[in-house]
């Protein structure tokens, strides 16, 4: 067994362990007591349908992500050979999409149904996979304009629909506390991730060609739709917030930039996620780079690391959690905090090492404080924003951070830069283009991730 399947092994195994007592707290064997007496078996009932409905829908949409998101830049650079900048500047399409819909997604989900745009993303989702197939650079170039459109929605839509969904249904800490609910959507998302990875690296392997990922994901995201048409009921902002939305559309920035601790973790959501997005970008070539240094051309099995990465995640979400309990949004505050600093720290260290092994343990690391990342900051923007105008709100949150990983992607080198010939071999020098701006990427995260804890800390400790 190489290394990357042993660590595939090993965090399956860590998982399961983990999973397992989770499941054990999570469903006891005797009714939970609320106020002296046994919790109603019926809100029992309740709270567990909802979320199966919700988990059920929620691991089809990610799903169809996720089978796309280890092939779209192997697939422009490998198979296309599409430059270094042309790959950034299509990521840079798609981010610049998610940050002109996020102005409006969210307002048009409280207006006009939050299930009907979660339908949406289903829609725009498949057609992003089709145009990523066809030959016309223009063609590409609309396909992330889907697939960024899509991202916003996936990311604000289906939380606030999951959150209103909690509310209408009186539920509470009691019988389904939310954080759990935040905590079970990363694990379901890495585990949905992890066989998509397994999955999608193997049908490569096969069949020898990257079509069939972005098939699997539009069949994912045609289920999706069904599931979401059939067993979501619709949801909407409360009738004054959405009179107030159409005749003031500023309203919504204004809470934002009003509202101290709102401001704070967007300014903590633009860093961390935005860190999140870049790495995405830079990984691959990150650790085939170091490969190459080492004097091996030998392919990387993408879709194993992948994995990796996802059970890592789940490890961080899981382990978090559960020391949070049911959170406060005092307890949660410092949780988001000691993920950033640890994510700090694990971007230094991608620097430091020169090993491919000891880079993929450091992106293990990293990936462990997304795990725990996630559930947090879902937790307290539950806390701090109102259902009514929810949407809204989180699809604004997401506006600097594409704007953020866009002016990133533009400041993009031609990796390949680095690469020189000799004979018939292909070495990688060292000190190259490509890997200086990657390095100075990571140093520049690791900083900005220190200034949003203290940000953090400052306005909502």
């Amino acid at each position: 067994m190489d290394f990357y399947s042993a660590n595939l092994v090993a965090f399956c195994t860590l998982n399961a362990i983990l999973l397992h007592q989770t499941r054990r707290r999570d469903f006891p064997r005797e009714l939970p007591i609320e106020e002296g007496k046994p919790v109603d078996p019926e809100r029992l009932r309740t709270a567990r349908a909802f979320q199966r409905r919700f988990l059920v829908g929620y691991a089809l949409v990610v799903g169809a992500d996720w089978l796309q998101g280890p092939h779209i830049y192997a697939t422009y650079k490998y198979e296309k050979g599409l430059s270094e900048e042309i790959v950034a500047l299509l990521y840079a399409t798609g981010f610049i999409a998610s940050a002109i819909s996020a102005i409006f997604a969210g307002q048009v989900a409280d207006c006009w149904g939050r299930k009907a745009r979660c339908r949406d993303y289903c829609i725009l989702s498949a057609y992003s996979c089709v145009m990523i197939h066809c030959e016309s650079l223009l063609l590409l170039f609309v396909g992330r304009v889907f697939g960024g459109m899509a991202t916003t929605i996936l990311f604000s839509v289906f939380e606030a629909w999951m959150i209103a969904e909690y509310h209408n249904l009186g539920l509470d800490d009691s019988v389904l506390p939310l954080n759990t609910v935040f905590r079970n959507m990363t694990l379901v998302s890495s585990i949905v991730a992890i066989i998509s990875g397994v999955a999608g690296d193997a049908i490569v392997q096969a069949l020898g060609n990257r079509k069939w990922p972005f098939a699997l994901s539009i069949l994912s995201a045609t289920v999706a739709s069904f599931w979401i048409q059939a067993y979501w009921t619709e949801s909407y902002g409360t009738r004054a917030a959405i009179e107030d939305q159409k005749t003031d559309l500023g309203r919504g920035v204004r809470t934002v930039l009003t509202n101290k601790r709102i401001l704070a973790i967007g300014i903590a959501s633009c860093c961390f996620e935005g860190a999140m997005y870049l790495f995405v970008f830079f990984w691959s070539p990150a650790l085939k780079s170091a490969r190459l240094r080492a004097g091996s051309e030998e392919e990387l099995p993408f879709g194993i690391i992948f994995a990796s990465f996802m059970c890592a995640m789940m490890v961080g979400a899981i382990i978090f959690s559960s020391r949070l309990g049911v959170p406060s949004r005092e307890s949660a505050t410092w949780g988001v905090l000691m993920a950033m600093l640890f994510a700090s720290a694990s971007l230094s260290c991608a620097v430091l090492f020169d090993s491919e092994r000891a880079l993929f343990l450091a992106f293990v690391s990293f990936e462990l404080c997304v795990g725990a990342y996630f559930p947090i900051m879902g937790f307290l923007k539950s806390e701090l924003i109102e259902d009514g105008v929810r949407g809204s709100v989180y699809s604004l949150l997401r506006l600097p951070l594409n704007l953020f990983v866009v002016g990133a992607h533009s400041l993009a080198r031609e990796g390949m830069s680095m690469l020189r010939k000799l004979g018939r071999r292909t070495i990688l020098t060292r000190g190259s283009a490509g890997d200086d701006h990657r390095n100075n990427v990571f140093l520049t995260l690791a900083g900005l991730l220190v200034v949003a804890s203290l940000v953090c800390k400052a306005k909502l400790a």
